[in-house]
């Protein structure tokens, strides 16, 4: 008889060898190289320092780690710092971008009296007034659509941590907008957003719409109520300043609310009436 050829020897073999060789490049990234790596990585591209991390973690699925040879073990998801500050910067760009492309498509005179500017510095102090509250469903929305709803329970620090960052990105694009009105330039850095696309594309954006609050009040009765509101802050104003009583926005909206006829609460008033209040 011939000499059989044992095929599931070989293999075996074959299979052994390789095991020995992924071991051997595991073994041989040594402590110092791995924390040499994180280092140059964690601030400029964590992504390669996850993808490192990744690569392990199918190297030692292939060796046959649990038992279970070929498996693939997926690495666990980690939330850092400094994934959240590049999602409150994308974010953050995206907005200014909007806006930057909006001013072509706007032909009004440059000025602090502008119905954008005064949008802009309204939409601000009502976000300074919620913020400081602890209130941020203003930009709730806008955390889950950049986090791709991945963390929708709002008692982890994950997500407070969200929130604090997201709110700082909304107050500094909107300080940059005020700029960019003004002629200023804003330095992106990491906004790559395909650009052939037409003006009207970015006008019909609803963040962008709700963010300028072009027509802030659509009929007579609202319109009527801010003039009176405006007449009540001059008024109200001059009596503290005749009596020589400092004053805040809390107790100027609370004489409006005692003098006005118009039934309306003080919360209303305070938050979307007294826009620009302290140079009435």
């Amino acid at each position: 008889m011939g000499t059989r050829i044992n095929y599931q020897t070989d293999l075996d073999k074959m299979n052994e060898q390789e095991r020995k060789k992924l071991q051997t490049e595991i073994e041989e990234m040594n402590e110092q190289e791995r924390k040499k790596l994180q280092t140059e990585v964690e601030d400029e591209d964590e992504a390669k320092y996850l993808e490192l991390v990744r690569a392990r973690f199918e190297r030692e699925a292939r060796l046959g780690r649990g038992g279970n040879e070929g498996y693939v073990q997926k690495p666990p998801e980690t939330k850092t710092i400094l994934g959240v500050q590049r999602l409150a910067q994308k974010f953050l760009e995206d907005e200014i971008l909007q806006y930057e492309l909006y001013l072509f498509s706007i032909n009004e005179k440059r000025s602090e009296d502008s119905e954008t500017i005064q949008g802009l510095r309204g939409y601000l102090m009502y976000l300074y007034d919620d913020f400081d509250d602890g209130n941020y469903s203003e930009i709730q929305n806008f955390i889950d659509q950049y986090t791709n709803n991945e963390d929708a329970n709002q008692d982890t620090a994950y997500y407070k941590i969200l929130e604090k960052y997201f709110a700082k990105a909304r107050i500094d694009s909107l300080n940059a907008m005020i700029d960019l009105y003004f002629d200023k330039t804003y330095k992106y850095t990491t906004n790559d957003d395909n650009l052939n696309v037409t003006i009207d594309d970015f006008r019909k954006s609803n963040t962008l719409k709700k963010l300028l609050l072009l027509r802030k009040w659509t009929n007579d009765k609202t319109k009527a109520r801010q003039k009176n509101v405006d007449y009540l802050i001059k008024v109200i104003k001059n009596e503290y300043s005749s009596a020589n009583k400092e004053y805040n926005k809390d107790q100027i909206a609370w004489q409006i609310y005692e003098r006005m006829e118009d039934l309306t609460s003080y919360d209303n008033i305070r938050k979307n009436y007294m826009i620009g209040w302290e140079d009435i």
